[in-house]
């Protein structure tokens, strides 16, 4: 970087100039980091004159000393895809299916992903419901592909936990349809809200 600076009748004069950072380590654990810039880590070269007629001067240097600063917090989010489950006629057997939530966490960052009961009228973690007016679908998600581990919202009973990366981490939502009574043909739908505990 180089610039002009003019001084006053007695010598002096002051300038500021702005020095860029950026921060690019996804991986950082969360804390407080500091990084000091002094003597051989930053240099000021400057010469001078008194006038456009004299001679500039022999090159001169100075070491100016500044701290950087930065405190990473411990931080998640979490997105989810739908499950559809399709068309379906007698539900006479098991109907599988799966969807993926994806989480992100600061690194080392401990989590738990929790999955509500959804908007069914007396539905539990075990038996959720799909609705259409008043008519229902019973259906269960689960942690494990051999469903039989459900997935609830309790931290530390039915909740998946993991440790962050600082990148996407993807988890499968096992769904199953068990069989039962049919209702009447109609779209059944419920909403499940995710939650992540960090």
């Amino acid at each position: 970087m180089q610039f002009n600076l003019t001084l006053n009748a007695t010598g002096s004069g002051s300038t500021t100039k702005t020095i860029y950072a950026g921060l690019n380590d996804a991986t950082a654990v969360p804390g407080s980091y500091t990084a000091n810039y002094s003597g051989s880590n930053i240099n000021v070269d400057y010469v001078y004159n008194t006038g456009a007629a004299c001679p500039v001067t022999a090159p001169k240097s100075v070491q100016p000393a500044f701290n950087i600063s930065a405190t990473v917090q411990a931080a998640c989010t979490v997105n989810a895809t739908n499950m559809n489950f399709g068309s379906l006629t007698l539900l006479n057997a098991d109907v599988d299916e799966t969807s993926t939530i994806t989480a992100q966490c600061t690194n080392s960052t401990p989590f738990n992903i929790g999955l509500n009961t959804g908007n069914g009228s007396g539905a539990t973690v075990s038996a959720r419901k799909m609705t259409s007016g008043t008519k229902t679908i019973i259906y269960s998600l689960y942690q494990n592909a051999a469903r039989t581990t459900v997935w609830g919202n309790t931290v530390g009973t039915d909740t998946a936990s993991g440790i962050g990366i600082g990148a996407n981490q993807s988890l499968t939502v096992f769904g199953r349809v068990p069989p039962q009574v049919t209702p009447e043909p109609a779209t059944y739908t419920d909403t499940i809200i995710v939650t992540i505990t960090y």
